[in-house]
């Protein structure tokens, strides 16, 4: 207990009597203050689009609408082919037209594969 009453003093000591916070009179909550004042800045609107004087109409390409098929067309159900990189196959079904054609194609080396003719670099076989 002796301890205790080394530990804690009678009274509290404080810090200058003179000061209270009733000096400043009654100040607003609102009013207070705790950080600076920030400028405010003027949002940047976006430039409004305008467009460029000296543009030119588009001209209708002279090839037609539709899409061309880029592959000759010589190849039917049966034939052999080879490919560069799954090698001799036999085609199976061929689907699709224009530039959507496809092949369904057994390969020696990865099996049966759908390829896009147009893409794909194909050498017919017979």
């Amino acid at each position: 207990d002796q301890f205790l009453d080394v530990l804690t003093p009678i009274h509290e000591p404080r810090q200058n009597p003179m000061l209270s916070a009733d000096i400043f009179g009654d100040i607003e909550p609102n009013q207070i203050r705790f950080k600076k004042p920030v400028k405010r800045t003027q949002e940047k609107k976006p430039p409004k689009f305008v467009a460029p004087k000296n543009l030119k109409p588009v001209s209708k390409s002279s090839g037609s609408d539709e899409k061309t098929n880029l592959f000759d067309g010589k190849l039917v159900v049966g034939n052999f082919v080879e490919h560069a990189r799954f090698g001799k196959g036999e085609v199976l079904k061929i689907e699709g037209k224009g530039a959507d054609v496809k092949a369904e194609i057994n390969f020696e080396v990865g099996g049966v594969k759908k390829l896009l003719l147009r893409f794909a670099k194909l050498d017919v076989l017979g």
